[in-house]
């Protein structure tokens, strides 16, 4: 079986890239976002970020990368 993948960036998604996570134990991550909110926290637009998820749930830090440029 293979899961679906982005041809431009090489990056996994979707419910196997999600379980492929359940082992893992990071120290930290480094998560973007398209947006951030003081009640809803860090946001994106795209569906495939469920990925992001469930890799908040394995690591024990998470740090928001951002920039006004964005915004």
């Amino acid at each position: 079986m293979v899961a679906p993948s982005r041809h431009k960036t090489r990056s996994m998604h979707g419910s196997i890239a999600e379980r492929s996570l359940q082992d893992i134990n990071a120290d930290l991550m480094f998560v973007g976002a398209d947006g951030i909110d003081a009640v809803n926290g860090i946001t994106t637009f795209n569906e495939g970020y469920s990925i992001s998820g469930a890799m908040v749930t394995a690591a024990n830090k998470v740090i928001a990368v951002l920039d006004s440029s964005k915004f």
